[in-house]
């Protein structure tokens, strides 16, 4: 070590001055004997006269009929006088089980190629640390094939389409196209799982952690991924009264209560909107034990820690209808030979009244969980350095905090409500009169126990030794290559298309949890250094 030369006539005139001085010290404990002289034999250190306020321990009595001499208390050196079988050093100080020989670190001391002196540790118990960053894709389950609307309610029936569609009839024009009709398919509502398609995205997974070399360790995840939003459309329903006429399509309709015995189906004519969103981030943590089972490279632990996961799904619906207010008029044809048809009156159909105003609704739900528990398993591995592969399985309960919120807008059907409570009515009631401002909202909170499951398999491998130009970097020095896939299924969860009772003006939607079970998977690529 290099230091600065003035300092050494400072110290050494220090040590110069500390010679022979008395200095404070904890006093030795009662009976123990201080030494007058430089050399003492064993009997004049035992001796009883001696004053018992020194450094040797007091005399200890040999066993009756012995005739050893005085016996060296416990707590002496074992380079003593002591008799064979008596003990030399307290129980604090045992190598077993007080100390162990085998956990001290040892230290050397070096000059490195710099030429200074540096410090360098070893320790029998060497902990191995790992970090990994991993690049996930991450697919959430499905909606519930449920039905958007309530259940039972019959859609438009054939009687009232018909007059809104155009015959199938040849172009007399000679093009060979027939006339496209205004209406091609019925009112039938929408299928949930059908509307949005099963989509994955990309996101981050960090983990850190650290074994020992008995194979215990810890493990801590965190992993998040990109919010996943799907729009589905169906016709015109963003359509100003100027685009009723390009109005061709019958988009799905909204089956609702509306207090009657058979319900109504709101007709969105000018068209239809869905939403579907999907959020989700979490972590645990895990105390992996020693091996109970070894069987050459494959191993087997328990594990036991904590999981927390917070999810979020969303469901929107935004429709635009005019209320089947729909006009008369009489097309013309050219003339033409065909016979199918007189060409000066032409075929009679029904188009949208450009002077009817649209109606829209609007509803959406939204249900937050968030899920934390303990949770045990198991973890197995099999393989070595070059190649390995590693799973686990693990069980939990978790709390389970819902919020569950449902709000909207203007959900009706305008000509019902004015054939039941409009003034030519049998019961008129103009309060009960189709409000496109009526807005409702319910809200759920709640926590209850879900169930909860995850299993993960993870293939191991030092490919960058391998790759010419990686192999050289020190950055992938004690890297190694992971890919796997993670499963997490929770049991007893809220979804937003499955927790709402469809009802119209003049009733409100409300809020009805009806859980089910809930998947996340994680397909994975991801670089773990090892120090």
């Amino acid at each position: 070590m290099r230091g600065h030369r003035w300092l050494v006539p400072i110290l050494g005139g220090l040590l110069l001055l500390a010679i022979d001085r008395d200095v404070s010290a904890q006093s030795a404990p009662e009976g123990y004997a201080r030494l007058q002289e430089t050399a003492h034999s064993p009997a004049e250190v035992f001796d009883s006269t001696v004053r018992p306020s020194g450094w040797a321990p007091p005399p200890v009595s040999p066993p009756a009929g012995s005739a050893a001499g005085p016996m060296t208390a416990p707590g002496m050196s074992a380079l003593s006088t002591n008799p064979p079988g008596s003990a030399a050093f307290p129980q604090d100080f045992q190598a077993w089980p007080g100390i162990s020989p085998f956990d001290q670190q040892y230290s050397e001391h070096f000059v490195d190629r710099d030429g200074l002196w540096k410090w360098r540790g070893y320790s029998n118990h060497t902990r191995k640390y790992f970090f990994g960053l991993d690049y996930i894709r991450t697919s959430f389950k499905e909606p519930k094939r449920r039905r958007i609307g309530a259940v039972g309610i019959d859609t438009i029936s054939p009687e009232i389409i018909d007059p809104f569609t155009q015959p199938s009839l040849r172009d007399p024009t000679g093009t060979g196209d027939p006339p496209q009709p205004y209406f091609d398919r019925s009112f039938a509502a929408q299928d949930a799982r059908s509307a949005f398609v099963d989509e994955s995205m990309p996101g981050v997974r960090l983990r850190w952690g650290f074994f020992d070399p008995q194979d215990q360790g810890f493990e801590a995840i965190f992993w998040w991924t990109q919010s996943l939003d799907q729009t589905r459309t169906f016709g015109l329903p963003t359509a100003s009264n100027t685009s009723l006429t390009s109005a061709r399509v019958l988009n799905p309709g909204l089956p609702i209560l509306d207090g009657t015995p058979n319900g109504i189906n709101i007709i969105y004519d000018l068209g239809t909107k869905y939403t579907w969103r999907q959020e989700a981030y979490g972590g645990n943590f895990s105390w992996i034990f020693s091996p109970v089972m070894r069987r050459g490279s494959f191993i087997v632990q328990p594990t036991l820690g904590g999981r927390i996961l917070r999810l979020r799904e969303y469901f929107s619906m935004f429709g635009r209808g005019t209320g089947l207010d729909y006009r008369t008029i009489t097309l013309t044809f050219p003339d033409t030979s065909m016979d199918e048809f007189d060409p000066d009156v032409g075929p009679e159909t029904n188009i949208p009244d450009p002077d009817t105003p649209p109606f829209s609704g609007f509803l959406q739900s939204d249900v937050r969980s968030l899920l934390a528990g303990p949770e045990a398993g198991i973890r197995y591995q099999v393989g070595g350095n070059r190649l390995k592969l590693l799973g686990s399985t693990k069980f939990g309960l978790a709390a389970n905090h819902e919020i569950v919120k449902l709000s909207g807008k203007g959900i009706g059907s305008p000509q019902n409500l004015f054939d039941r409570f409009g003034p030519t009515s049998p019961n008129p009631d103009p309060t009960k009169l189709f409000d496109q401002e009526r807005t409702f909202a319910d809200r759920q909170e709640n926590t209850h126990i879900s169930p909860m499951l995850e299993q993960t398999i993870t293939a191991e491998a030092n490919i960058f030794r391998a790759i010419p130009v990686l192999r050289n970097m020190r950055i992938f020095k004690n890297a190694h290559f992971r890919t796997g896939y993670t499963f997490q299924i929770f049991w007893n969860v809220a979804r937003p298309t499955d927790s709402i009772i469809y009802r119209g003006q003049p009733l409100d939607p409300k809020i009805r949890v009806d859980r089910t079970s809930m998947w996340i998977g994680n397909w994975d690529a991801s670089v773990e250094w090892t120090y």
